[in-house]
């Protein structure tokens, strides 16, 4: 197995075609079909069933994509660890889920800030802004959390010396287009939903969703899955029909797309705060970052 192998499967598996991997890696589709094959062929397995919609991960296909994936994080890590532009530099890595505000503060850091910086921001699920952490690939993880499984959260946690700092307990908020009906509300409830689809972000095989759904007093919701936050806006923009649920926290640039956020009152209180490494002192950068992320809160 070799490297370029692990980047033309992830390639695949995020855009779930040979054609489009293809054409968004800048190489022909033979090249990334030969590369699947051969690792079909090297571990006796089908990682991908074909099909007129695309190419679907099997559920040997989607183990296989989890262990590679993280090891993929793991190898951009020490490229850029090794790196000699990146060896003597300071840098500021945040990840961070859809919707809780988190890009706003670092924005405000890179305004502020003169000297030269490696800063990076990631928009991940859970379980991948965990790995990050772990593995040093960011600094901090900007999350919210249910409270129903918060406990499971910190248990998780803690088995891998990770800390979560519980910054605000508020209401999980819908958000809208300010052109939709329901925005003129000052709140909604379940029951105002009833007819709506839920927008949730598809993130392949590395979903966390156990960690951060909130269920609708136990009622089937539809739901449309989406990989890009634009594609999410594009929709709220032209229909009325459709909602995001998040933190609350709204950034410039979603009140500048024209996106509202409703709280719900009869849902159960969400944890807002981030994700640390226990074992790893927090540079100067990241007590300015926090300090900037609670200026929001």
């Amino acid at each position: 197995m070799e490297l370029y192998q692990i980047k033309y499967l992830l390639a695949v598996a995020t855009y779930g075609s040979f054609s489009l991997a293809a054409e968004k890696l800048f190489i022909s589709q033979s090249s990334i079909s030969s590369a699947v094959l051969s690792l079909e062929k090297e571990f006796n397995l089908e990682i991908f069933e074909r099909t007129y919609k695309g190419a679907i991960l099997t559920r040997e296909g989607e183990e296989l994509l989890s262990d590679l994936f993280k090891l993929s994080k793991h190898i951009d890590l020490l490229q850029d660890k090794y790196t000699a532009y990146n060896v003597n530099k300071k840098r500021l890595a945040i990840s961070s889920q859809h919707h809780v505000g988190a890009i706003d503060p670092l924005l405000e850091l890179i305004n502020a800030i003169e000297e030269p910086i490696n800063y990076r921001f990631y928009e991940e699920s859970t379980d991948i802004i965990i790995d990050n952490i772990k593995s040093g690939y960011s600094d901090i993880g900007v999350i919210f959390i249910n409270e129903k499984t918060k406990k499971v959260l910190i248990r998780e946690l803690n088995k891998k010396q990770l800390i979560f700092d519980n910054l605000i307990d508020k209401k999980p908020h819908i958000y809208l287009n300010k052109n939709n009906p329901l925005s003129k509300k000052d709140y909604i409830y379940y029951n105002d939903l009833e007819e709506l689809t839920l927008i949730t972000y598809d993130t392949n095989i590395y979903n966390s969703s156990i960690y951060t759904s909130i269920v609708s007093k136990n009622k089937e919701i539809s739901t449309l899955q989406i990989n890009d936050r634009a594609v999410a806006y594009s929709i709220l923009d032209s229909s009325n029909n459709h909602y995001i649920l998040g933190s609350g926290i709204l950034s410039k640039s979603e009140i500048n797309n024209g996106i509202v956020a409703l709280p719900i009152m009869d849902s159960d209180l969400i944890s807002v705060g981030y994700i640390y490494n226990n074992c790893i002192k927090q540079s100067e950068l990241i007590k300015r970052y926090i300090i900037e992320y609670k200026k929001i809160l």
